[in-house]
């Protein structure tokens, strides 16, 4: 037994890598709690995604080299895919081929069509919506950013 989890083990780290990021479903409750949180000092960017978003593919590099430009500044990536969770293994791949650092959830409900009332009210089920929360309250971005100046923008302002 102990020999077939070290195999596991050690596929999963070739297949993955060392770095992998782990994904948690993640509730609508949660997920509320996280978008309407308030917060007295650093930055949340909240993005969602899908990996069959053109644009939210476009982007990730945007977060990829932000998250390493501000390594010791006090910013939280958090994306969420709004994936069927049976889409784990597609989501992780993507994480791992744009070296998404940050805290990965998974959200699948039936219903979808209320996020607007649980992420934001202008969300309107348009991804990529990204979320960007800090002590003066919050902003957000529907659709995908144009280039890395206008994500940096948005991120630093």
């Amino acid at each position: 037994m102990k020999k077939i989890i070290l195999l596991i083990g050690i596929n999963f780290i070739f297949q993955f890598g060392l770095k992998s990021q782990n994904i948690h479903v993640i509730s609508s409750d949660s997920l509320k709690k996280i978008c309407h949180q308030e917060l007295d000092s650093g930055v949340l960017i909240i993005n969602f995604w899908a990996t069959w978003c053109g644009p939210c593919l476009k982007e990730m590099p945007y977060f990829s080299y932000a998250d390493s430009i501000l390594k010791n500044d006090n910013y939280q990536f958090i994306f969420v895919a709004l994936e069927n969770k049976k889409q784990i293994k597609s989501i992780l791949k993507t994480i791992k081929k744009n070296k998404l650092n940050g805290t990965h959830y998974s959200y699948y409900e039936n219903e979808l069509k209320y996020l607007d009332k649980i992420i934001h009210p202008k969300f309107g089920n348009q991804i990529p919506f990204t979320l960007k929360i800090n002590s003066n309250g919050k902003d957000y971005k529907i659709g995908g950013f144009s280039n890395f100046d206008e994500f940096w923008e948005f991120i630093r302002e």
